[in-house]
């Protein structure tokens, strides 16, 4: 079976190369066998393994039947076969199924076992990798200095205001012959105004959100629509703050070719099997790495000293509040469309909100749904709840002791968890396979009996009974206990004539309390309701509310053993 491959990037001839090898492949075998099929790959470079060559995997899934019609494998070069240390992991697998292989530097079959055959193979893939390194260094030396010293277009799409117009024939004889030409940056009429007046804007002091508003609301196309052949894969719906940034900041509206913006770097597939070798990404390189022409190349669109003070305006902006502290950033979701909560200051304390995708760059939608704010103070004390929840034993083991906020914080951050606001619910999950939830605010229901008829929903694996006769409460101020390290679950207390009413966050457990003297008030039967809450002996919850007069009060309780 013969196996060949050629790479395009050389601008080689498949058919040709595919002759050639094939040529060289028989003559190896000729008094030995005969070729009987092949598999030859186009386009695929030789630093891939064989399980990502289309070609070469087929060819494994065909060694692999023991009906196959081949007892050997013949290659017309190395370099089309292996790199680097592809040989050494594909061996065992020839030997293993009984598949010889043969090669034109060993001059017929190579001998698995043999010391003399192991070292030649190891030399070649040396002498593989090593050609493909110096072939790299060598472009990527030529390009920087054709970019910095002849100002030279090296490929790319064009950036929004500029077009690409003939330059004349090639400076490579070769290349010329062959009809190549080279092509320069020129302003384009339609979008090359767009450009400047975006420069004029930022330096009159508009934000990069202003920016592109002004620019929705004016209709102007955006890059990927004003040149929807080169940005087949963006959408082209509208102006955005990451497209004026990208623009502002290209150093080549000033007229010098820039290279090497954007570098290609490889990493690892996957560090646990390396033998899948790298896979080429894309990422955005610092200045320093930046080639930079020394003359201008093309005409500029603004000048060098407009372009630097528009650079100047992107520093950091220095907060007149220090002190304000995102506890819980990069940790909440949103239960509307599953975005992540942004930091906010709403009614001057730390919060998070969700716009569901709306910035300021454009107008608000009429069906938009309204945007989510919560304060990182109403979920603050449900933390250590959710913690005993999430991490305890099921059921939940309320006399464990949880740690401080700050430990469960490092707790979701180091596994990954992530929180999920509902706003409807006013309820807290966690995006884990164990789902559980807390009710962070229910001053905001209309009514007990509506809370009552959402508990199912709300609480995921309660065991709440509700009462038989439910009742309407007054409309007295709800507010949060100030009680936390003692008893995170019990967190809202009701303050009615001279008694106080705790409620359990998490299964609804009433504890009504008489706030002068910690007593029991309502009687065994009102209690008799609490028994699904094993709560806390010989400890004190406190709490802060306001009676029917607005007069302040403050209520002390002592929680009792449900069995009391």
């Amino acid at each position: 079976m013969f196996y060949g491959r050629v790479s395009t990037e050389d601008h080689q001839d498949p058919v040709t190369s595919q002759a050639r090898q094939r040529a060289q492949a028989g003559a190896l075998v000729t008094g030995f066998g005969r070729i009987v099929g092949e598999y030859f790959g186009v386009g695929q470079s030789r630093v891939l393994p064989w399980v990502r060559r289309p070609e070469a995997a087929a060819l494994l899934v065909a060694m692999a039947d023991p009906d196959r019609g081949f007892d050997a494998i013949v290659v017309g070069e190395y370099e089309r076969a292996f790199y680097g240390s592809q040989f050494a992991l594909m061996a065992p697998l020839f030997e293993h199924y009984g598949v010889q292989f043969w090669l034109p530097e060993v001059g017929g079959r190579v001998d698995f076992s043999a010391e003399g055959h192991e070292q030649m193979m190891i030399g070649l893939g040396i002498q593989s990798k090593r050609e493909i390194t110096r072939t790299r260094i060598r472009v990527l030396t030529s390009m920087a200095a054709q970019a910095r010293e002849q100002g030279r277009y090296l490929g790319g799409r064009p950036p929004y205001g500029y077009r690409l117009v003939d330059a004349g024939p090639h400076p490579n004889r070769a290349h010329a012959a062959w009809g190549r030409r080279t092509l320069r940056l020129e302003p384009d009429p339609g979008t090359a105004p767009i450009v400047r007046w975006m420069f004029a804007q930022r330096l009159a002091g508009h934000s990069l959100a202003r920016i592109a508003r002004a620019l929705n609301d004016m209709q102007v196309p955006c890059p990927s629509a004003a040149d929807p052949v080169r940005n087949a894969h963006r959408s082209g719906a509208g102006w955005a703050v990451t497209t004026v940034g990208p623009i502002v900041g290209n150093p080549r509206y000033t007229g010098r070719q820039v290279w090497n913006r954007q570098p290609t770097e490889h990493e690892l597939i996957d560090p646990g099997n390396t033998g899948l070798g790298h896979r080429q990404v894309q990422r955005w390189g610092l200045p320093d790495g930046w080639v930079i022409s020394t003359k201008p190349a093309h005409p500029a669109l603004v000048s060098e000293e407009d372009f630097i003070a528009v650079q100047g305006m992107r520093a950091a902006r220095v907060t007149a509040h220090p002190d304000r502290r995102y506890l819980l950033a990069a940790l909440l979701g949103c239960g509307v469309c599953g975005r992540r909560l942004e930091s906010c200051w709403a009614n001057g304390r730390e919060a998070y909100r969700c716009r569901h995708g709306h910035t300021t760059a454009t107008g608000p939608a009429p069906a938009r749904a309204r945007n989510l704010y919560v304060r990182q103070d109403r979920i603050l004390p449900h933390l250590q709840a959710l913690y005993l929840l999430l991490s305890g034993p099921d059921p939940v083991d309320w006399s464990a002791v949880p740690p401080a906020d700050m430990e469960v914080i490092e707790h979701l951050r180091n596994r990954k968890i992530t929180l999920i606001y509902d706003p409807v619910s006013r309820t807290l999950r966690t995006a884990t396979p164990r789902k559980v939830s807390v009710i962070l605010d229910r001053a905001h229901w209309p009514g007990r009996s509506r809370a009552i008829r959402e508990i199912p929903d709300v609480w995921k694996g309660g065991t709440l009974r509700p009462p038989e006769r439910p009742h309407r409460p007054r409309a007295d101020a709800w507010v949060a206990s100030r009680h936390v390290r003692i008893c995170p679950a019990v967190y809202k207390l009701r303050v009615r004539g001279g008694h106080a009413r705790y409620v359990h966050a998490l299964r609804g457990v009433h504890h009504s309390r008489s706030p002068w003297s910690g007593g029991l008030s309502g009687g065994g039967a009102e209690h008799s309701r609490c028994s699904p809450h094993p709560t806390y002996d010989d400890r004190w919850c406190r709490a802060t509310g306001a009676d029917r007069g607005g007069r302040v009060v403050q209520a002390h309780a002592r929680t009792l053993p449900a069995s009391r």
